[in-house]
């Protein structure tokens, strides 16, 4: 099997709307734009590692990256198996495999929105492995998303099982079963609930690109 790279993903999101693209494009250009070199990141949802590309071309000290998936890890392994700088494991968002303080960065882009029931443990894990003052970078789906994001499932071809609302839920076998999407009074207050100061929260086509601080 071909692993996915950031390539892959770029051209998937080439052929999607142009709110798709601003949106992958922006949470692209956030990464480029605040991470700084020679720091720690840890990497939440890393999938086959289309955000860990991004943090590369930031000359990182170390990255970290997670996922619950172990066939996605073992691919992204492969993927990265040349790469010092990077360290791959299975982990829980809600309990993640890292000490507390441990690092200057947190990337949660593209997991927000499948995260269901486990948000505020996720955003409390991430507060605890970040430094003083650590930067978390994240992403999820806006208020108005719901009509492109069924287009995209569709080109995508996901299965979708259920729409209750705004909220779709797809089958347990495909990994993330649920997809959200929020106003941007919903994420100031969890974000905030979980101990992080706003420093920029941007509308950016189908969704918020933001960065938040300890």
């Amino acid at each position: 099997m071909e692993i996915p790279s950031a390539k892959y993903w770029e051209e998937i999101t080439s052929k999607l709307s142009k709110l798709f693209k601003i949106f992958f494009d922006s949470e692209k250009s956030i990464i480029y734009s605040n991470i700084k070199r020679g720091k720690k990141i840890i990497d939440i949802g890393c999938g086959y590692g289309r955000t860990i590309e991004y943090s590369l071309k930031c000359n990182p000290k170390f990255i970290l990256g997670i996922d619950h998936n172990p066939k996605v890890i073992s691919l992204a392994k492969k993927y990265f198996k040349d790469n010092k700088k990077v360290t791959l494991k299975v982990g829980n968002s809600s309990r993640l495999p890292a000490k507390r303080n441990s690092f200057d960065y947190a990337i949660l882009v593209g997991l927000y929105s499948n995260l269901g029931n486990k948000k505020e443990k996720t955003l409390k894990e991430i507060h605890r492995v970040l430094k003083k003052r650590g930067i978390l970078i994240s992403s999820a789906y806006n208020e108005d998303a719901f009509d492109e994001r069924i287009r995209y499932y569709k080109k995508i071809k996901i299965p979708i099982k259920k729409i209750v609302g705004n909220t779709v839920y797809f089958p347990r076998e495909i990994g993330d079963d649920v997809s959200e999407q929020f106003h941007k009074s919903d994420l100031v207050s969890q974000f905030s609930k979980a101990g992080f100061r706003i420093l920029k929260l941007r509308k950016k086509g189908v969704g918020y690109v933001g960065i938040f601080q300890k």
